[in-house]
């Protein structure tokens, strides 16, 4: 069977950061706005402790929000750099079938339908099909080797429907 689509992407540290830089700024309104609800929260909880003189429920209260900053600013970050790292400087080929992906490298090869995508975003320079909330393909715009990206954005909303996004 022939794949419509072919795309070789080189997942070098430019890409890389760029796609870090997206993926930060895709959800950042959510992230603030549930920030902002947890901390309200947390502030009425604490002046409602001081006001009974309840100062033990207060500093677990602050331990457990230090615990939490300092796990999602320093350890899941440098989980998530590792992962990166791992992946630099790899090119990656992705065959796109009528129902499915295949993602291949030089040491193995995955097979995704399109239905499980997480999400589908296109950029001005790349496209990304998350596969969860964390972690996407990368297709640089300017690597298909079959097809162009016109025929693949069109193929691309057809198979994904509400989850392809255009930012």
């Amino acid at each position: 069977m022939e794949p419509i689509f072919i795309n070789t992407t080189k997942y070098s540290k430019n890409e890389l950061e760029r796609f870090i830089q997206f993926h930060r700024n895709k959800f950042i309104r959510k992230y603030i706005f549930i920030a902002a609800i947890f901390v309200i929260y947390m502030i009425s909880l604490i002046i409602f402790n001081f006001s009974n003189r309840n100062w033990n429920l207060v500093l677990v209260l602050i331990a457990m929000m230090a615990v939490v900053y300092i796990y999602y600013t320093h350890v899941n970050v440098e989980k998530k750099q590792k992962n990166n790292e791992k992946q630099m400087e790899q090119e990656f080929t992705f065959l796109f079938y009528e129902k499915y992906v295949v993602v291949k490298n030089k040491n193995q090869q995955s097979k995704y339908n399109y239905g499980k995508f997480y999400k589908i975003f296109e950029t001005k320079a790349n496209f990304y099909l998350y596969i969860d909330r964390e972690y996407a393909l990368i297709l640089n715009k300017e690597e298909f080797t079959k097809g162009d990206v016109e025929e693949f954005r069109k193929f691309i909303k057809k198979k994904s429907w509400f989850k392809y996004r255009k930012k």
